[in-house]
């Protein structure tokens, strides 16, 4: 009985150990994604500050509840779309940038 105990201990912590390993493999992800999007909204702001790009189609900046932020500088004929969940991008007539 006690060996079945035992068993069942290191079985449920190995469980445990697991998870938490999981969750911060997924915290780790998460801010990989947040630091790319600071990265993309920094370099479109250095190329509209350097007025090599026209925003004629319009602009959107979007901020999360993290502090990051996203935006889209669209040329003309292309929509900017800026939404929680797919991010800041241009939508054209013929497709996605």
């Amino acid at each position: 009985m006690k060996k079945r105990s035992f068993f069942i201990g290191v079985a449920a912590s190995a469980v445990v150990g697991l998870a938490t390993y999981n969750v911060m493999l997924s915290q780790k992800s998460f801010q990989r994604a947040n630091l790319f999007l600071k990265d993309i909204a920094i370099l479109a702001n250095a190329e509209a500050l350097s007025g090599e790009k026209s925003c004629s189609g319009g602009s959107c900046t979007l901020t999360y509840a993290s502090g990051s932020s996203c935006s889209a500088c669209c040329p003309a004929g292309k929509d900017p779309i800026c939404n929680p969940e797919e991010g800041c991008y241009c939508l054209g007539e013929d497709c996605l940038d």
